[in-house]
């Protein structure tokens, strides 16, 4: 078992460290002048893991992040992705239109206005989403979203990666380009190219520490880069929402533009008894003998799935809601699941720090 304290690391000029939640909300609330932050979160399929997300954001106080990037949405194009909002955040995404995993997504605070930029998805050795946030001073914010699958060819999705990092670096703008690179910076192996890359164009990682610990292997393979010095501090954050690690960035002097809007508005679900007794009726006279006889089961999944979601969205709509800045908690989590949720991290940050029997 690999202990954190035998772990390697890379040189960064920012202060980076461990923590678990605990340590992270005390950080927090000592820090009161950040202007801007990216929290990066490795999800292995938000369809699975939506609700641990959800929980590792409430565990952190609500924190107000600037941006919360994903990799491993496992979202396909043509998903619903209102099922996965967060209240106070505007999501965007990128699925995959023909196989499983991969997928990028950005949610984005509502109060910051941005732009999504087309021209960066540019080859199918990486995954990326990136959008421009409007600024206080004269320049404007890039921030993008990365994941390159383990399979893809190295020396490829370096070369494309510096096509963007050229694109990047036209208008001189202030950028944070994160997620899971798949290119471990610990090992020499690809590491001197991927990193040669991003120096010269003057972009450097905040992250200097494993992100993805298991039994056998220690790997920095997620990272937040940037071309700029007002990270002040980063962190990576012990949780088990997958096997990566969630990792931020944290930057003063770096105002993006907010809007003046004092209520901030989202969408809700309308699963009152008269909707969901009408989705019921419809259910009962549906026709599924095209599911039934369809003998390929991806393809009945797939069919199985369309009516399903038809039905809901048609019976159960969004509406329009107002609601307060704090992130409502869902009914379902009371507070005797808040403080489970609290301890169980507690006792996987104590295990992962010194992984013996007794932990």
């Amino acid at each position: 078992m690999i202990n954190e304290e035998d772990l390697d690391f890379v040189q960064t000029p920012v202060n980076c460290f461990y923590s678990d939640i605990e340590n992270f909300n005390v950080f927090a609330s000592s820090n009161e002048k950040v202007d801007f932050s990216i929290l990066h979160i490795n999800a292995r399929s938000l369809p699975k893991n939506f609700d641990s997300v959800l929980s590792f954001i409430r565990s952190v106080n609500n924190y107000p992040f600037s941006i919360i990037a994903i990799t491993e949405t496992w979202l396909y194009e043509n998903d619903y992705t209102a099922l996965y909002n967060i209240p106070n955040y505007t999501f965007v995404c990128k699925g995959r239109s023909d196989k499983r995993g991969g997928g990028v997504g950005l949610y984005i605070k509502s109060e910051l206005e941005f732009t999504i930029i087309n021209n960066f998805n540019i080859s199918n050795q990486l995954e990326s989403l990136f959008v421009e946030i409007n600024c206080s001073g004269p320049k404007k914010i890039v921030t993008g979203v990365i994941y390159r699958p383990p399979r893809e060819d190295v020396n490829a999705f370096i070369n494309d990666f510096s096509d963007v990092l050229n694109n990047l670096n036209v208008d001189r703008k202030v950028c944070f380009v994160t997620g899971d690179f798949n290119i471990n910076l610990l090992s020499r192996q690809n590491a001197n190219m991927f990193e040669n890359t991003l120096s010269s164009y003057s972009f450097y990682p905040v992250i200097d520490k494993p992100t993805r610990i298991t039994e056998v292997s220690a790997t920095l393979i997620d990272n937040i880069f940037t071309n700029i010095n007002s990270v002040t501090k980063s962190t990576i954050i012990r949780t088990d929402i997958s096997d990566h690690y969630p990792i931020v960035a944290i930057c003063e002097n770096l105002r993006p533009s907010r809007s003046n809007v004092r209520n901030i508005t989202t969408f809700k679900r309308d699963t009152s008894i008269s909707k969901v007794l009408n989705m019921k009726l419809e259910l009962n006279s549906t026709d599924w003998q095209d599911v039934l006889g369809d003998n390929n089961a991806q393809s009945a999944y797939t069919t199985f799935h369309n009516k399903i979601c038809d039905i809901f969205h048609r019976n159960c709509p969004m509406r329009q809601i107002k609601h307060k800045k704090n992130l409502q908690k869902s009914p379902w989590i009371t507070s005797g699941i808040l403080k489970s949720i609290r301890r169980k991290n507690v006792l996987y940050s104590s295990y992962k720090q010194s992984p013996t029997y007794h932990n």
